[in-house]
């Protein structure tokens, strides 16, 4: 495409001349901006197949068998095929989420944070256990760790839809990006350390629980955040896992047996 060369004769012909020039301009800098800024965000984040992501130490009592009573760190649990045992989950009364907004300021997230719990569904005929997820808000899943207990602190959020699109651009976020949770009258900063895509729709059973390790209990203190991606599509699970401020780095030894 090129400009035009032709010398207008009035002073009307030269501002249309000037003005057709500059929206030319303009139209090609929009499209090789969106263009090379969309080629960048999906270059940074598709997975790599050939690189499993970095596993977390887990806490050593995390058990992975089927229960009645649904360990909070699994999103999906199966339940035997029992019409004479109760498939309800039993809640431990004496925990209570401490924290009530989180702000990641890379993404301009201010949200409300509320406790969420799981509830039961059938899925391919097998009683299954799901989390829920908060509506217009970050839900900090029931179970999991309040900032300063050393241990894995889980938060949910959509990324589109009628209930909200709280997480829609974490997606965006990067290592060193800061995020702050608030809670009993104090703040909690962490930094991003690792933002990884998992396949998780139509995989095997054994890829889904391995994505479930992490929001298992840890023996160290982790931030993990948690939505579906792409929009639309919803087949993969977006983490990020942040450390306290100053915290030492991740470790990386395998996956501890349980």
């Amino acid at each position: 495409m090129q400009l035009s060369q032709r010398t207008p004769s009035t002073p009307r012909r030269w501002l249309l001349w000037g003005l057709g020039n500059v929206l030319i301009l303009s139209g090609l800098f929009a499209l090789l901006y969106v263009g090379g800024l969309q080629a960048y965000v999906l270059g940074r984040h598709l997975p790599q197949p050939e690189a499993a992501p970095s596993p977390l130490r887990l806490a050593p009592a995390l058990s992975m068998e089927p229960t009645h009573t649904p360990t909070p760190a699994l999103p999906l649990l199966d339940h035997p095929s029992d019409p004479e045992r109760s498939v309800e989950p039993v809640r431990v009364t004496s925990w209570r989420s401490r924290l009530s907004r989180i702000v990641i300021p890379t993404i301009q997230v201010d949200s409300p944070v509320i406790e969420v719990g799981w509830h039961t569904e059938v899925v391919d005929g097998r009683q299954v256990t799901v989390w829920d997820v908060a509506r217009f808000a970050v839900g900090h899943h029931y179970g999991s760790a309040n900032p300063g207990e050393g241990s894995n602190i889980v938060l949910a959020g959509h990324v589109a839809g009628r209930a909200g699109a709280v997480f829609l651009r974490l997606i965006e976020l990067e290592p060193g990006d800061p995020v702050l949770l608030y809670g009993d009258g104090r703040q909690y900063l962490y930094v991003v350390e690792e933002v990884l895509l998992l396949p998780e729709v139509g995989q095997p059973l054994e890829v889904r629980l391995r994505n479930a390790q992490y929001m298992a209990s840890t023996m160290e203190e982790v931030l993990t955040l948690i939505t579906c991606w792409p929009v639309h599509a919803y087949d993969q699970r977006l983490v990020v896992l942040a450390r306290p401020y100053r915290a030492a780095p991740f470790p990386r030894p395998d996956l501890i047996a349980n």
